[in-house]
């Protein structure tokens, strides 16, 4: 309990200096970080469900941006015949931040904003079911594509 503390105060302080027009310097995770991160993150989650009996319906929805964004670019890269694995700028934060004229502000309250929309709506129908919980994330992938890609074509044609 004590190291998800101290990562989740180091993510706020990396939040902080991100977001400080007062600060001149930035920090950011990087490769090594992020992948650092997400290892954590994946192994929280497969201890919460193998010792702490969380069912998978619970546990899908606050890791349900990162899944639905992995999984449209590598589609959409596919469809187009890129490589998945090489970086581009096809993300949906690049999207977005194209969109809202280089405001790191606005990009990263949207991505939270959808990110929070998920997490209270996986949380809100896994009341009622376990299985209507995996269903819907399912369908809101797709919902997820189909907006990823309407909003692609917009922008491009804006």
């Amino acid at each position: 309990n004590l190291f998800l503390d101290l990562i989740l105060i180091s993510l706020i302080l990396t939040l902080f200096f991100n977001f400080s027009k007062k600060l001149k310097f930035k920090i950011f995770l990087g490769n090594g970080g992020s992948l650092m991160l997400g290892f954590i993150l994946s192994f929280f989650i497969i201890y919460l469900y193998r010792y702490e009996n969380i069912h998978p319906g619970l546990l899908i929805w606050p890791v349900a941006y990162l899944v639905f964004e992995f999984l449209s670019v590598s589609l959409i890269r596919l469809k187009r015949k890129k490589n998945i694995f090489t970086p581009g700028k096809d993300h949906l934060h690049h999207l977005l931040f194209k969109k809202f004229n280089s405001s790191h502000y606005k990009t990263t309250a949207s991505i939270s904003l959808i990110n929070i929309i998920f997490i209270l709506l996986g949380d809100f129908v896994y009341n009622f079911s376990n299985l209507l919980s995996l269903i819907l994330f399912i369908i809101c992938f797709f919902s997820y594509l189909f907006f990823r890609l309407y909003f692609e074509r917009k922008l491009i044609s804006n």
